[in-house]
């Protein structure tokens, strides 16, 4: 009677707390544990990708992180490992850490992206690749409580106050109830007008003319630093150079016929980080857009080309 008991009771211990790090592979597996909630998904191969969520804590962000433990016994964990995650070669980086506001950022441009996504790559200290594929079924019923993955103080964006002049305020359409992060579109007479800010203060403009498909001069960028200083590349005293995803893209001052637009157009319509750097400086300026305002205000950019 009492091998009985201890073999029921064994199976029930096995069967309760050994599916806890039990996952079926390409199927999305959701468990909780004492505050944590976990996320996992495993490929045919063996390997795990991991997302914990602290959802008790999630200002503290200490136990909200990416784990990759591979078929090898290999564990990377992105609080000390540098993790990218890449849909459809798109790169989002998993930030070390939830402090600050570009790494808060970064993180919920990842927990949206993947949400919608059933094939991604990770590649962990630029040297070790895994690729996952989940079920469509999984990913929509799992993940779609990923957004209590976020961090509060994230999903609370703050507003921020129009330190333009009236002048420069009329031209780019930008009012105090524009987000932090966001991309924002315009059209006026023709014209189409994106901008977006950074948490630094530094804005970024792209001005379109849609009338035209040749260079009539109003087809640019801008940058304006916190300071107030201005650099466009409508002059060529400016060297405006674009990074996104590792690649730079430059901006000249005339357009027809460029192909440099035309690729730097295609590319700034990836929703991850970008930098702007000008002249010769070495440290660039960065900005994150937020992940819905890329596809909402970037979908028509591709007639901001010019006839190559």
């Amino acid at each position: 009677m009492k091998v009985k008991c201890f073999l029921l009771f064994f199976g029930f211990f096995f069967a309760f707390f050994g599916s806890y790090a039990y996952a079926v592979d390409n199927i999305w597996t959701k468990y909780y544990n004492n505050g944590i909630q976990e996320y996992n998904l495993k490929n045919n191969e063996g390997d795990l990708f991991s997302i914990s969520c602290d959802e008790e804590r999630t200002l503290d962000g200490k136990d909200t992180n990416v784990l990759i433990s591979d078929a090898s016994g290999n564990h990377y964990y992105s609080d000390r490992d540098n993790i990218d995650v890449l849909f459809h070669d798109n790169k989002y980086h998993i930030p070390s850490t939830l402090e600050g506001k570009s790494n808060q950022l970064l993180w919920v441009n990842f927990i949206n992206a993947i949400k919608t996504n059933q094939q991604f790559k990770v590649v962990v200290n630029d040297k070790h690749n895994y690729t996952f594929i989940s079920s469509i079924m999984s990913t929509k019923v799992i993940l779609k409580y990923l957004s209590g993955c976020n961090v509060d103080n994230v999903k609370n964006k703050t507003y921020i106050e129009n330190d333009l002049e009236s002048k420069s305020k009329k031209e780019t359409d930008i009012t105090s109830d524009d987000l932090i992060t966001q991309w924002h579109s315009k059209y006026i007479e023709g014209i189409a007008k994106y901008n977006i800010m950074n948490y630094s203060g530094d804005y970024f403009f792209i001005n379109c003319d849609l009338k035209s498909d040749n260079d009539s001069g109003n087809t640019y960028v801008t940058f304006k630093d916190k300071d107030g200083n201005e650099f466009s590349s409508k002059d060529d005293k400016n060297e405006i150079t674009i990074l996104i995803n590792g690649i730079a893209y430059w901006i000249p001052p005339v357009l027809f016929g460029r192909e440099e637009w035309y690729n730097f157009i295609n590319a700034i319509k990836t929703p991850y980080k970008f930098k702007v750097y000008i002249n010769n400086m070495k440290e660039g300026y960065e900005f994150i857009p937020e992940y819905k305002s890329v596809d909402s205000e970037l979908k028509y950019l591709d007639k901001c080309n010019v006839s190559l």
